[in-house]
């Protein structure tokens, strides 16, 4: 991931639509955040009609990574006629319920400020890579979340996953053939295996959940194919709304770098996906 920071700031923007945008930075989501969690948001100059909210968490296997890394996602969603609200969470001796307590923050401060950037709040869309994918799954999936910030429904209408690791951690934490590896997590998830559980989206699936996209890479790590197959068969049996797309030719990082290219099919893909939820 330390390779993708550099990645991703030294390659050049390519050209941009004639859209214009604005952009807003470093907004700071409740009075007790820092510079560590705020958010940048990328909007449409035109905010005349409300326009769908897109809103990106970065991965990083919960240690690495910044939203700065991301400045292009934002202003491409946003010159495809979307807001874009890119995120940032504390990660320095942190566990992930803080992490996801950050996420939880930046879509409260969407539902209540978005309207000013010309988004449509009911209408947000959440999504992330990686460790990312994980924590947009979760505080869309585990009600507690954003039920501590008084948000008694869910702003969330759908959730992009952009080859999203950690949809099962028990899973994954227990699993011996991963057992050499997976150590380095457990500052984040804990030695407890009660612990592993809760911190899985994939036990929180109910008949009322909210729509998801799943993408993966065809030759992204094996686990993350495995458990999002494993994840979309349960939503799908609860009777939810899930849509599987794997990525010819893609591995993890690759998941995330083809977002550079304003051509993507995966732009049209996303972008079809939140104007078809009502």
């Amino acid at each position: 991931m330390r390779i993708l920071f550099f990645i991703l700031l030294i390659i050049p923007f390519t050209c941009f639509s004639q859209h214009k945008i604005s952009k807003e930075k470093n907004i700071l989501p409740d009075t007790r955040s820092t510079k560590r969690n705020a958010l940048d948001v990328y909007y449409p100059k035109d905010t005349i009609s409300k326009k769908e909210i897109f809103v990106f968490i970065h991965g990083g296997s919960w240690k690495h990574g910044d939203k700065k890394q991301y400045k292009f996602l934002g202003r491409r969603m946003a010159k495809k006629g979307k807001v874009a609200v890119i995120v940032n969470y504390k990660m320095k001796h942190r566990d992930y319920e803080e992490m996801a307590d950050d996420c939880a923050k930046a879509i409260a401060w969407t539902m209540n400020n978005g309207s000013s950037y010309g988004g449509d709040t009911g209408k947000i869309f959440v999504s992330g890579h990686s460790a990312g994918g994980h924590l947009a799954a979760l505080i869309t999936l585990k009600k507690e979340y954003l039920a501590l910030l008084e948000i008694n429904s869910n702003p969330i209408a759908g959730v992009i996953l952009i080859d999203g690791f950690g949809l099962n951690m028990h899973s994954y934490l227990c699993n011996p053939n991963y057992s050499d590896f997976s150590k380095r997590f457990h500052p984040v998830f804990s030695t407890d295996t009660a612990k592993w559980k809760e911190a899985s989206p994939y036990y929180y699936i109910s008949s009322d959940s909210i729509p998801f996209l799943i993408m993966t890479g065809e030759k992204t790590y094996p686990v993350i194919k495995e458990q999002s197959e494993e994840f979309l068969k349960a939503y799908k049996a609860k009777g939810n709304s899930a849509g599987l797309i794997v990525v010819k030719d893609k591995g993890h990082i690759g998941m995330i770098l083809q977002f550079f290219n304003k051509k993507n099919y995966l732009y049209n893909e996303c972008i079809k996906f939140m104007e078809n939820q009502k």
